[in-house]
C-alpha cells in the first residue's frame, strides 16, 4: 500500500503523557503535517476489533485521505497512542504499510523522552528502548 504522502512519523505513548500537546506543537512547524483526527488507529484497528476502537479509520482509502494534502511536507504524522499497547501488530503494519523509514516518537508518562525508534530494529531491541 506504500503511498508517498502516508505518514513517516508516528507519536506513541501512554494516556496523559503529552501526545496531544506534542502533536499540536509539531503541527505548527512548517515542515510537518499532522493528521486530523489525531488518533486514526488505522495500523491496529482491523486486528484488534472495530468494536474496541469505535472512532478509528478502518479503510485504507480513508487513511490515505487523511494525508492527501501532505505530500509537500518533509514529515507527515499521526498520534495513535494505542499502537504502544499492541506493538507486534503495530510494528508489522508499520513495516508493511508505511515502510522501514518510519520514525516513532515515544512520549513517557514521566517526561518526554524524545526517543526516535527505527522500525528496522529487531523486536527485542525495540522493547529494550521502550521499556
Amino acid at each position: 500500500m506504500m503511498f508517498d504522502s502516508l505518514p513517516n512519523l508516528l507519536i506513541v505513548g501512554a494516556a496523559k503523557s503529552g501526545t496531544t500537546s506534542l502533536h499540536n506543537y509539531l503541527n505548527q512547524h512548517p515542515e510537518v503535517f499532522m493528521c486530523n483526527p489525531k488518533e486514526p488507529h488505522f495500523l491496529i484497528i482491523n486486528e484488534i476489533g472495530k468494536q474496541r476502537l469505535l472512532n478509528g479509520i478502518k479503510k485504507s482509502i480513508n487513511y490515505k485521505a487523511l494525508f492527501s494534502e501532505a505530500e509537500k511536507y518533509k514529515f507527515r504524522g499521526e498520534s495513535s497512542v494505542m499502537y504502544l499497547l499492541f506493538p507486534e501488530i503495530a510494528i508489522k503494519n508499520i513495516k508493511h504499510i508505511l515502510g522501514e523509514k518510519t520514525r516513532l516518537l515515544l512520549c513517557s508518562e514521566i517526561l518526554w523522552t524524545g526517543h526516535i525508534l527505527d522500525t528496522n530494529m529487531s523486536k527485542d531491541l525495540i522493547y529494550k528502548k521502550i521499556f
